[in-house]
Order: structure tokens, then sequence, then C-alpha cells
């Protein structure tokens, strides 16, 4: 069988071979390429060739990141200054070396300082510069500090992008480093890669297998899809999923959360900004859509929307194509758009708070995702992965039976991500390796001692003095989804 190879000329003539079996290979003149080319018309870093569905792909280095990807075709020269170029060709391996080649495992998932998670589908770049994948304030941080690639063994390779202070990897400084999982330090600042299984979906519920299904679905077209469901269920988790499995998941996959941007920032990180154009836009910023070109976009909390945001981002839909702000060329844009809100888009339409020509736009396939107290069996292997993803800093945890009884009693109003939070309480609790009935109850609170009612987020709130904040907290829910449901929940003794 044939496995696919770039070839470095120089004068024509052949110099060195690469393989393209495994990650994106990097082609410059800088010493930390891959492919090194030392000649003064060529620039420091080039562009990336990368292997992915049968074809190759070329990706150049622009001001603000990567442009689109083109398709270098067998027997195509790219031309690398006046006198190199790099040759796609084809040359025999065996069989079992073109299969472990040619199939991707499991993507890592990175979680920056501030606990953000980027699934690591394509390559990231991490520095200070806001055209970064993954941005940290840090004043020891450099402009674009690093870069970390996929390969297709299921790791990534860290690339030291020539920053000052450098990065570090288990107390020693790496110029580039293969890794599987673990701790980068940046600055003053860590950033964890973790197992690909701490980015999937667990489930053993029937309500879940639907939902298993409609994902699949969804993946084998490219309509836009809208995720419904309370918060804390998973819905990024799903769209990762219907990403991963579709068409473009050799793309990047971008998360905008609409509900935790300022109103007159969201239209930039959209649709990205020209320099000048606002005060404070000191440089070029490519907004959410472009940095997902060739992927998909996760737009979560849609229904936070303004009504005029709601406006340009129908016109996108219709058309493919942005326009930063205060920029006057459009730019066109092909990706998959996946939708998620916890809101009642068409009780808001009815309301006037909700485009109805962009609900029907979004709403083109739907999968809802059912809160965590509609699906018990779930709980008890969703909690074996969560206290899995935390054994590297708090050592092996098992669920004592008593435990186990707790979490199928209580009634979950954070669904997932409460219970993720009240698991690490426990076993943060737990001095030993299996945790009881009673670490489960102090990370629980006040909430283990009953069934939580039709007032019982209200009792909660009252036991934080009325402060909605330190209630959405304990309770492991954003503060946005307390209000609503305090809203639509009658006080005791009212009504």
């Amino acid at each position: 069988m044939k496995s696919d190879v770039l070839t470095l000329l120089a004068n024509g003539l052949p110099v060195r071979e690469f393989s393209l079996a495994s990650r994106p290979l990097e082609v410059g003149r800088h010493p930390s390429c891959d492919v090194v080319v030392a000649a003064p018309d060529v620039s420091e870093r080039v562009c990336f060739v990368e292997r992915a569905h049968g074809s190759v792909f070329v990706r150049a280095v622009v001001s603000g990141g990567l442009a689109r990807r083109v398709t270098l075709p067998l027997g195509h020269d790219l031309a690398l200054g006046a006198r190199h170029a790099l040759r796609r060709g084809r040359r025999e391996v065996t069989a079992s070396a073109v299969e472990r080649a040619s199939s991707p495992r499991d993507p890592l998932t990175l979680i920056s300082p501030r606990g953000r998670r980027f699934s690591l589908l394509a390559p990231l770049t991490v520095g200070s510069s806001p055209r970064n994948d993954v941005v940290i304030d840090d004043p020891n941080v450099d402009a674009f500090h690093c870069r970390l690639e996929p390969t297709y063994e299921g790791t990534v390779f860290v690339r030291d992008l020539g920053s000052r202070d450098g990065v570090w990897l288990g107390g020693a400084r790496i110029a580039n480093a293969e890794m599987r999982g673990g701790r980068l330090t940046i600055g003053r600042h860590e950033i964890t890669l973790t197992a690909s299984r701490d980015n999937r979906i667990v489930h053993r519920s029937d309500a879940m297998l639907n939902v298993m299904a409609k994902i699949e679905a969804a993946a084998r077209v490219r309509w836009p899809v809208l995720i419904t469901g309370e918060s804390g269920v998973g819905k990024e988790l799903v769209a990762n999923e219907v990403h991963r499995l579709g068409a473009k998941s050799a793309g990047p996959f971008v998360t905008i959360n609409a509900g935790a941007l300022a109103p007159q920032l969201l239209e930039s990180e959209l649709f990205g900004h020209e320099r000048g154009a606002f005060t404070g836009a000191v440089s070029q910023y490519r907004g959410a859509f472009e940095r997902a070109d060739g992927g998909t976009l996760f737009l979560d909390e849609v229904g936070e929307l303004s009504l005029d945001a709601q406006r340009r981002l129908l016109r996108v839909l219709e058309t493919w194509s942005i326009r930063r702000v205060g920029g006057e060329t459009e730019r066109a844009v092909q990706l998959r758009l996946i939708c998620a809100t916890h809101r009642d888009l068409v009780e808001m339409v009815s309301r006037g708070e909700f485009r109805e020509d962009l609900y029907y736009r979004i709403h083109q396939l739907k999968i809802a995702v059912p809160p965590l107290r509609q699906r018990p069996r779930d709980i008890t292997p969703l909690a074996d992965s969560l206290l899995q993803q935390i054994s590297d800093q708090l050592g092996a945890r098992e669920l004592h039976p008593d435990a186990v009884t707790a979490l199928l009693r209580h009634r979950w109003p954070g669904n997932v991500r409460e219970l993720r939070n009240v698991l690490r309480g426990a076993a943060a609790r737990c001095e030993g390796r299996v945790i009881r009935l009673q670490h489960i109850e102090e990370a629980i609170g006040p909430r283990v001692k009953r069934t939580p009612g039709s007032y019982a987020l209200h009792e909660v709130v009252e036991r934080y003095n009325g402060n909605v904040s330190a209630a959405a907290r304990a309770l492991g829910i954003p503060r946005s989804t307390l209000r609503d449901h305090l809203r639509r929940q009658p006080r005791p003794g009212v009504g």
C-alpha cells in the first residue's frame, strides 16, 4: 500500500523526505519547524501541511492565525522562496502502518487557566494576544507563546514559538515535546491536557441512547443544529460529538457563550473587528466565525442574543459571509453552526424577544438533552467517570454504596455540572480511598436533607441570606439560570 510523503527540493533536486503519517508538519525557516528551509527568502513560519480523510492540505500562517486550508494535489509542488519547494508524493508502506497513520484517535481536551475547555481537533495557539485560540493575560506570556498540535496517535505535539520565559513540562523547559496528558506551565499559569474520555458522553439510560442516535443522524448532514436542555446537562458535549462524528471533524471547534459576553462585545467576538474600530481595538481581531471556518461554531445560550445581534446572525446564515466591525469587505465562511439554549425559544418568539425567521434557520435539526433527574441510570457511570477525571490530582476514589444511594436520591437541579461539583467536594473531604455518605452530604449541603420541591430554590437562596450568586455557586448552575427559575416559581405562601 502507499502512503503520502513530502519531499523537500532545492533547485529541483531532492534534499529530504518527510512522512505525513502523523501530526501536521510546520514548514518554515525557524529551527523549531518540522521542515526547516534555510533560505533568507523563506518566512520563519510559512504553513502547516496535514493529512486528513485521505487528502493532503496546506494552511498558510498569516497575521492573526492560520488561513483556510487548500488541497495539495498528488505530484504538485508547493513553492518556498525562489529555490525551494515541497512536492507531494507517495511511497510503499505496510498495510498496518497505513492503518495506524490514517486512523486519528479521539482528541485530547485542553483546559485553560480560566477553566475553559478546548477540543484539540486542530492546532491551537496559546499566548497573550487576543488573536490566539487560548488567551492568557499575563505579562510573562508572549503574544504568541506556543502551539499545540494534535497527532493521529491521540497525542499532542507542543511547540515553543520562541517565547522569552519558555514552556515548562515537569519542571523542565522544552522547545518541543509530544505528550498524552498532563500540565504545561506558561508564565505564571498552567494549562492542562486531559484524556479524551473526559470530553465524551457517558450514558446508560434509554433517554441518552435516544440522544446519541440523534447525534449520529445530525452528524451525517451539515444543517444547523439546535440543542436544548437545562443548564448543566452537557449541551457542549453533545455539540462536540456532532462535530467529531461529522464531515468537518478535521476543522476547528470554536465555542462562544452568548450569555457570558457583554452586549457591546458580542458582535466583535462573533464577527471580529478591525484596528481602530472602537476604543480599545488596538489590533485586528478574527471573530468566532472566521476562527471556525472549515469546522464548527458552537453558539451557546443563543437565547441571550439581542435583537440586533440576532439580525446580524440571520444575515450571516443567509449569505455565509461576515464583515468585521469597522470593516468594509465581506469574507466568505464555510462552517457548521450548532446553537444551544436553556430557554423556551418558541415562547420568546411569541413575546417578540427572538426573531421567528432566525428560529427557523437554526432549528433545522433539534436535539433535546433530558435533565439528569429524568435519567437516574446515568448517575452511577457518570460519577465513576467524573472521579476518574480527578484521580491524577487527588488519587483514586470510589463510592460507598450509601454514597451512591444519596446520589440517586438527589434531584440534581444543576444537572451534571452540579454532580461534578459535589463529587469534587466529596473527594477533597475524603482522606482515604472510599467516599462515604457523610462526604456526599457535606458536599451537597442542606439540600440533601430533603428532596427539592417547588420551593427548594427559594429556600437555598434564603440560606445564603438572599445572595443569588452564592446560591447559584452552591447549586452548580449559572446565576442567570437560577434567576430564571426563581421568576417562574412562586415564593412559599405566595399565590
